[in-house]
């Protein structure tokens, strides 16, 4: 393999949407798809948040039960609300494992179609340079926490509603939006603006949208208005930990149509591919342990030059019977040592 063909020698890859959809992404808009069919079949519904809402009622488990077995089937496996975390809300009562399901199931229809988009183009802009592995952990994991931190935040500020939805995966769709302000090149975009400028102010609109519009949309249950924020924050979070561990990808900006070649590629906040990092360090290493050992051996027979020039001049001046035991057992092994010397 020639040089050239090193990992360490390719040019970074440039920032631009892929051209085919990666493994992960793909995964991802299974799952969502899967999981909402799943939800509409159990419960018999197109709307989860609206067909709750739709009775009136202001005990939540009494609007499952009014719908029979098959609602209240749904709202126990995907209907996450601010009750199942918020033990201290009238009538709660413990759900907590819906934060690892809930996410998979969209409020509503077009939510769900609106979700699968999402993915799409996050998944077309972030999965390559990051790698399948972290891109699901950070979409997943900001899921999962946004969906759980969300729980309390909306019982706490949406206390007049009788209960509070959190449902879908906005917050990993978020997150990956937010990660992506972490590798984008310093490149112009629409209308001059830089690149990271313009999706800023995308998640900045996003997120105000949604407080606004579960704040002020009216009736008796609500959506989350917070898991986007939460989503936000664990996307920050994950891609500052990565850039503090050294291995956030570096992207360089776009020049050509050309797919990037290598997901995954140069996990790393430096130039450099951590394998070639890897490598120079460990021969660093071997080299220093090379000249400590060599240091050492120069050290040891200089002092045994020093003993065998001091016992030569004590047997020039008092004769060979003056040394001791010790002294003539050190001739003894320099005369062997240099006899086995000269016959190698």
């Amino acid at each position: 393999m020639g040089y050239e063909d090193r990992d360490y020698f390719r040019p970074k890859p440039k920032f631009e949407l892929s051209s085919a959809v990666s493994r992960g992404t793909l995964a991802l808009i299974i799952v969502v798809a899967a999981g909402y069919i799943s939800g509409l079949v159990i419960a018999d519904t197109l709307s989860f948040a609206g067909s709750f809402a739709s009775q009136g009622v202001r005990d939540f488990w009494a609007a499952a039960a009014t719908e029979g077995r098959q609602a209240w089937w749904a709202r126990q496996i995907f209907v996450l609300t601010a009750s199942d975390i918020a033990l201290w809300q009238q009538g709660a009562q413990f759900g907590g494992w819906k934060v690892l399901t809930s996410w998979m199931v969209a409020p509503g229809l077009i939510s769900a179609v609106l979700d699968a988009i999402f993915i799409y183009f996050a998944g077309k802009a972030l999965e390559e340079p990051l790698g399948t592995r972290r891109f699901l952990l950070l979409f997943v994991g900001a899921c999962v926490v946004g969906n759980l931190l969300a729980a309390p935040a909306d019982a706490l500020l949406q206390f007049s509603r009788t209960q509070v939805v959190i449902m879908g995966c906005g917050p990993g769709i978020v997150a990956c939006f937010t990660g992506l302000l972490w590798i984008l090149p310093d490149q112009r975009s629409l209308g001059g603006w830089p690149l990271r400028r313009v999706i800023g102010v995308v998640i900045g609109v996003l997120l105000a949208i949604n407080v606004a519009v579960a704040l002020f949309s009216p009736g008796e249950i609500g959506l989350s208005a917070t898991h986007l924020i939460w989503g936000a924050a664990f996307g920050a979070l994950f891609m500052q930990v990565l850039r503090n561990a050294g291995k956030l990808p570096k992207v360089a900006a776009a020049a050509s149509n050309e797919p990037w070649s290598n997901p995954g590629y140069l996990n790393s906040y430096s130039d450099e591919d951590p394998r070639a990092a890897r490598l120079r360090e460990r021969e660093r290493k071997e080299a220093a342990k090379r000249e400590a050992e060599e240091a050492k051996r120069r050290a040891a027979q200089a002092a045994e030059q020093a003993q065998l020039d001091a016992i030569l001049e004590k047997i020039s001046r008092t004769g060979i019977t003056s040394l001791t035991r010790a002294e003539k057992k050190f001739l003894d092994d320099q005369s062997k040592r240099k006899k086995g010397g000269n016959s190698g």
